[in-house]
C-alpha cells in the first residue's frame, strides 16, 4: 500500500465518521422537536407538556432575573427529572420508568441532547 492509498483510506473512514456525526445529529434533532409535544406527568410547574415546562421555566429566569433559583426554579430540587421523564416513557431515551418513582436507569446524556435540541426548537 502507498502513502496515497492509506492517505485515501483515512479520508474515506473520516467521511463515514462525519456522515455518522450528522445522522445523530439530525436524529437528536427530530426528537427535540418531537420531545416538545411529549406529555407532562403532574409537575410544580404545572405543565402539560414538555413545551410548556420549558416555556415556564424560561419565563421564571426571565421574571425572578438576578433572583431565579436555578437548583429549585419550581420550588423542589430535581426538577430536570420532570423533564427526562416523558423522554424515557416515550421511547427517545433508553431507560427504566417504575410505576411510582423514575428509575434513575437512563442514558442523561441522551436526554440532555434531546432537551437541548427542544430548546433550540422552540
Amino acid at each position: 500500500m502507498t502513502a496515497s492509498d492509506d492517505l485515501a483510506a483515512l479520508r474515506r473512514q473520516r467521511d463515514e465518521l462525519d456522515q455518522q456525526i450528522a445522522d445523530i445529529e439530525y436524529a437528536a434533532a427530530c426528537a427535540g422537536k418531537a420531545a416538545l409535544d411529549l406529555p407532562m406527568q403532574e409537575n410544580d410547574a404545572n405543565a402539560k407538556t414538555v413545551r410548556d415546562y420549558l416555556k415556564a421555566l424560561l419565563m421564571g429566569v426571565w421574571m425572578r432575573g438576578e433572583s431565579f433559583d436555578g437548583k429549585r426554579p419550581f420550588g423542589n430540587s430535581g426538577w430536570e427529572y420532570d423533564l427526562y421523564r416523558p423522554l424515557v416513557v416515550a421511547g427517545l431515551v433508553p431507560g427504566d420508568v417504575c410505576a411510582n418513582a423514575f428509575g434513575k436507569e437512563f442514558d442523561r446524556d441522551a436526554a440532555d441532547r434531546i432537551i437541548c435540541e427542544a430548546i433550540e426548537a422552540l
